[in-house]
């Protein structure tokens, strides 16, 4: 159940599960250490999926840029038409 949260600079990323990244051809390893993971943090602007210690590293150290707004959405709109978000999973 994939569920939207922003981050501590106001990037958009989506915590996801296993089977929300093998939806989109993903196989559950985290782009930036190699770990396997059974859930993860698809981070829009970088169109990287972290496991939890390398997503808060990278939240910490993170600089917003407003220019990355337009990159975060269109990497946000392709993931869509894999990943059901959990309050639209709840209407149905």
């Amino acid at each position: 159940m994939a569920k939207e949260i922003k981050t501590k600079q106001g990037y958009t990323v989506l915590k996801v599960s296993i089977d929300d990244i093998v939806s989109w051809g993903g196989i559950g390893i985290c782009d930036s250490c190699n770990t396997t993971m059974m859930q993860g943090y698809l981070i829009y602007v970088l169109n990287a999926c972290y496991c939890g210690e390398c997503f808060s590293r990278w939240d910490s150290e993170a600089k917003f840029y407003k220019e990355d707004l337009a990159v975060e959405q269109r990497i946000k709109s392709f993931y869509s038409k894999y990943v059901k978000l959990e309050s639209e999973e709840n209407e149905q």
